[in-house]
């Protein structure tokens, strides 16, 4: 019979491989799914099958580099489970961002420049108010380390992609000259073709950058303090 002693124990040596909260609840229950087994069919004491059920995930939770540029080790089923989370985060990103800028050109079209203007005046205020705090507080979020009751228990770092700061320097050299904004120059082309297709084109993507940054970073620190709250819970 396991105890909740024997319990802890395990919830212990999981907390300790440095695996995030949800991987650490899955592991829990298969751990104490084969060490019952091993108990009730091997006869075995717990310790020896507690051992047992080590060995039969030591491929998984043998520690790796997580790239060649980080020194930080990682057990491999958190590297693959932190991967496959980031292209979540990345897919539904961007599936969010394709449908703002749809209603984003729609609205050109049917909407009076005032009320278009008041439509993405909230929008405007995101992206240049709240998107550089957000990217702040990703920042200072995602690298705390003593934040939880078990000193071995860290917030896990996900790289700001880095590509969209500097598409976002790459492309404001476009728009950069123009006296207004890229919301603007988007309503201008799409009633009067005031600018050119290449501006047009700039400015759209450009507030899709800024969409996609700000929805991806708020997806992570989400999730990073959701995970955060579960340890503390779980360690407690």
């Amino acid at each position: 019979m396991i105890t909740n002693a024997h319990h802890q124990e395990i919830l212990n040596y999981l907390t300790s491989r440095k695996l995030p909260s949800d991987l650490i609840l899955e592991l829990k229950d298969h751990f104490i799914t084969q060490i019952s087994k091993n108990m009730g069919e091997g006869n075995l004491s717990f310790d020896d099958s507690f051992i047992r059920t080590k060995m039969l995930w030591e491929n998984d939770l043998k520690m790796r580099r997580r790239s060649f540029f980080s020194f930080e080790k990682l057990p491999e089923i958190a590297i693959k489970y932190q991967r496959q989370e980031n292209l979540n985060i990345v897919k539904r990103s961007f599936l969010i961002t394709v449908l703002l800028l749809i209603v984003q050109v729609f609205s050109t079209t049917i909407l009076e420049e005032e009320y278009y203007f008041i439509l993405n005046a909230p929008v405007y205020f995101f992206i240049n108010v709240l998107l550089p705090i957000s990217i702040l507080l990703t920042y200072f979020t995602l690298n705390l380390k003593t934040v939880f009751v078990h000193q071995t228990a860290k917030i896990y770092r996900t790289q700001i992609p880095i590509f969209t700061v500097l598409l976002l320097f790459a492309l404001m050299g476009k728009t950069w000259h123009l006296p207004t904004n890229s919301f603007k120059i988007a309503f201008d082309f799409m009633n009067f073709k005031a600018f050119g297709l290449s501006v047009f084109f700039a400015s759209i993507v450009k507030i899709a950058l800024n969409y996609f940054t700000f929805i991806y970073l708020y997806q992570i620190m989400s999730r990073r303090w959701k995970e955060n709250f579960k340890l503390k819970k779980l360690l407690a």
